[in-house]
């Protein structure tokens, strides 16, 4: 046999529906019986009433998305910071935004050899020409190489940085 204990029943207005619903004492959360509103019993020092969950539910869905907002623009703080940094290791640049690595000068040095080695197959040197010709053109050439593959990493390696930065930007914008 159950044995009953007092229980204080006290009456509560629903926030959803206005219906009366008897609380006994104790109870902190109910659904209505009329609207199935989910309510909260919320007790202080002047009153005690009901709250609707749902209230609480989207404040707390609001800052889930400010705090998701936060981390994306923390995540495009990173990436832009690791841009920048990669790009000025790669590809320096002065005060005015100029290249400040001297790109041409390895073409420049292997053209001046191809007319050094010129000059000299028209001296009587003429056999020391013959080296130095193929040889300031492979270096010519190489670095002309050089520079088109460094131009096709680096472009390649923007791509991918405003590709990511552009998803993080949708995704915060449509968090908002």
């Amino acid at each position: 046999m159950l044995s009953v204990v007092n229980a204080t029943v006290r009456q509560f207005c629903c926030q959803g529906c206005g219906a009366t619903l008897p609380v006994s004492e104790g109870i902190r959360f109910l659904t209505s019986n009329y609207c199935n509103a989910r309510l909260e019993i919320v007790e202080n020092e002047a009153t005690t009433h009901t709250r609707l969950l749902e209230g609480i539910d989207q404040r707390t869905r609001k800052i889930e998305r400010d705090v998701e907002v936060i981390r994306i623009e923390h995540d495009l703080k990173r990436l832009d910071e690791a841009w920048a940094k990669y790009e000025a290791r790669v590809d320096p640049k002065d005060d005015r935004g100029r290249r400040t690595e001297n790109s041409g000068a390895g073409i420049a040095m292997g053209l001046a050899g191809v007319t050094i080695g010129i000059v000299m197959l028209s001296s009587d040197v003429w056999w020391m020409g013959l080296v130095v010709v193929p040889l300031a053109g492979w270096f010519m050439v190489r670095s002309f190489c050089f520079e088109m593959d460094r131009a096709r990493i680096m472009q390649g390696m923007r791509l991918q940085y405003e590709t990511r930065r552009k998803a993080l930007l949708q995704r915060r914008n449509s968090m908002r």
